[in-house]
């Protein structure tokens, strides 16, 4: 939960994610991954003067206000499996991507948990590369639909690059092939590796095992747990950053921030629902 990161982890903040995180972009992290708590577009509704929303400002403020190029240390990309770190932003566009948390950065069993959020089941969200829609009015529905209809055809989402296919044919089959040793790979001992296309923030993955079938149960739950996108009103967010530098410079209260923007905020949504 979000009281629970505010009252302190076993490692310092500024090493928390395994890399430097400024305030305003731990802040606006939290705030895309938890927005449906503060605002309702559906029922024009903003709700930011709670507890959840003081406890956000809270964690936002233990972390550095900014980090400096020196601030890098050259033992970083191990930070995880030694106990440095706790948090590793996973981005799963392929199965790769949980590869280099799983055998990369932790090298041991990872619980993937999500963002901190306020009922504490963690908070996951949908990245979309492209959004398509047919018009309600359109004269071309037909057309319309064979264009979006091809799109999820095997041809095409085999083509889905880095990023997750829609299909979930489409996804097994990734997953299987993420599940066998790369033959022309093989460690020098003859062990099974995957290989290595490189590394995230900075975690030297050479020598990634395949999935197990633990992995990939663990890949699918969290794909299958995910029902909201990630993101907020460039607009109200700019109202957010705006009004809350009082509060992290120590000039207002969090309840005296959260008024202002509630206010905003609301004003806002009703002038352009």
């Amino acid at each position: 939960t979000m009281q629970q990161m505010a009252d302190g982890m076993h490692v310092s903040y500024d090493k928390l994610f395994g890399f430097s995180v400024p305030r305003d972009s731990l802040f606006q992290m939290l705030l895309m991954f938890n927005a449906d708590r503060f605002i309702d577009w559906e029922k024009q509704k903003a709700d930011f003067q709670n507890e959840d929303f003081y406890q956000l400002l809270e964690v936002s403020k233990k972390f550095p206000k900014d980090t400096k190029n020196d601030d890098y240390d050259p033992d970083q990309e191990n930070w995880y499996y030694q106990d440095k770190s706790l948090l590793y932003p996973l981005y799963l566009a392929a199965a790769d991507s949980y590869q280099y948390a799983r055998y990369g950065a932790f090298r041991e069993p990872i619980a993937i948990v999500g963002y901190p959020s306020a009922d504490g089941k963690g908070a996951s969200s949908i990245s979309e590369q492209i959004s398509l829609a047919m018009s309600a009015t359109t004269t071309s529905k037909d057309a319309c639909w064979d264009f979006l209809s091809s799109l999820l055809k095997d041809d095409f989402q085999k083509q889905s690059g880095y990023t997750l296919p829609v299909l979930r044919s489409e996804l097994d089959k990734g997953l299987e092939k993420a599940m066998k040793p790369n033959k022309e790979d093989q460690d020098a001992k003859g062990g099974d590796v995957m290989y290595s296309n490189g590394g995230s923030h900075g975690v030297d993955t050479t020598g990634m095992k395949p999935l197990t079938q633990e992995d990939v149960d663990q890949i699918k739950g969290l794909i299958e747990s995910v029902h909201q996108k990630e993101g907020i009103d460039p607009a109200v967010m700019d109202i957010l950053l705006t009004e809350t530098s009082a509060y992290f410079a120590g000039q207002k209260s969090a309840q005296d921030v959260a008024k202002v923007i509630q206010s905003k905020v609301q004003t806002y949504m009703e002038e352009n629902s």
